[in-house]
């Protein structure tokens, strides 16, 4: 699925922010992850709404479980299925999320995970009340 795409199905929704989560990874000298980092690269908020802050940097080993929280969104009920790239992920105030795999050749060769993106789509708590 393009962004594009994406885009055209965001504006079908109401009330949406989206994030767009890009990974980093390193690697030791055998090819394996010492530390995985995945990075919030942007928020960006639909139709005039504010920013929402990104939360701070989160690393640990694969398959960590991150939790969001600021003062607009909080997120801590697991989700513990979904795809990267193409899938478009709906989460509730209240949820939360964890990396479950990027893709297993990648995991299995060492190779460096560059493209992969999440796309997070989740309502802002300030709109969900209107």
């Amino acid at each position: 699925m393009k962004l594009s795409d994406i885009t055209k199905k965001i504006f079908l929704l109401a009330n949406v922010v989206v994030l767009f989560i890009l990974p980093s990874c390193t690697k030791d000298g055998n090819g394996y992850d010492i530390k995985k980092t995945w990075t919030v690269q942007n928020v960006l908020a639909l139709n005039g709404d504010k920013w929402i802050g990104a939360p701070q940097e989160m690393s640990d080993k694969f398959g960590t479980t991150w939790t969001f929280s600021d003062e607009i969104i909080t997120i801590d009920r697991q989700i513990v299925k979904y795809k990267l790239e193409d899938d478009i992920i709906i989460l509730e105030n209240g949820d939360s999320f964890k990396i479950i795999s990027l893709t297993e050749n990648d995991m299995q060769l060492g190779a460096p995970v560059t493209k992969a993106t999440v796309y997070i789509i989740f309502k802002s708590e300030s709109r969900a009340r209107q």
